[in-house]
């Protein structure tokens, strides 16, 4: 089956925050240094995995392999962005217990031969937590305004991009069976967002404070 074109502009979308940064002529913020080096990651595990599906081999498994440093990368610049140190710890040390909780999940739970039905979704729901979040407690004690913070658009970008991916996975689990074509429909669907997503990283990748 040929490949949907709004795949291809997913995997290319993680480009847009890394021009964004490019265009802002400026050194960027240490949060979003972070997110830049999570969007060379997509770049390059999107890339295989797109060369292993147009040569029809399964290529769930690089999902896995990449998931865990992914998530690493954004909680990590999403606890550079809290306002306590206590809160800057908490997301720092939330790290390494995901990991072990996803390493366990793959050796009882998971099929890395299909799509996952809890470990992306856990790891997912912690970054669209820790985004969400983020908003909140800056958003309260933030003086300027939110448009022009590197921040705002940034984690916004990550709740949308986490929230469409927690759902997807467990979705396409439940369809792949008995209606395969619902799954690339909602894989065109998820790739649409993921766009969105991305102008948003961007955006903030243009700002001058807040990053």
């Amino acid at each position: 089956m040929k490949t949907p074109w709004l795949l291809y502009a997913a995997a290319l979308a993680p480009l847009l925050p890394l021009g964004g940064a490019l265009l802002a002529r400026r050194r960027p913020g240490p949060s979003t240094v972070w997110v830049l080096g999570w969007c060379c990651l997509l770049l390059s595990s999107d890339a295989a995995a797109l060369a292993l599906a147009s040569r029809n081999v399964n290529n769930h498994w690089l999902n896995y392999a990449a998931t865990p440093a992914a998530t690493g990368l954004l909680l990590w610049a999403l606890s550079l962005w809290q306002t306590t140190h206590v809160w800057k710890l908490t997301f720092g040390l939330s790290i390494p217990v995901f990991l072990v909780a996803w390493v366990a999940l793959l050796v009882l739970v998971e099929d890395i031969s299909t799509f996952s039905r809890i470990a992306e979704p856990m790891a997912c729901l912690l970054v669209l937590a820790g985004a969400t979040y983020t908003i909140a407690t800056r958003s309260a004690s933030e003086p300027a305004p939110l448009v022009g913070q590197g921040w705002f658009w940034v984690s916004g970008g990550l709740a949308l991009y986490a929230g469409v991916h927690c759902a997807y996975g467990p979705f396409a689990v439940l369809v792949l069976r008995d209606d395969p074509s619902l799954v690339v429909r909602a894989l065109e669907v998820r790739s649409g967002i993921e766009l969105v997503a991305f102008l948003a990283i961007a955006r903030g990748a243009l700002c001058r404070t807040g990053g």
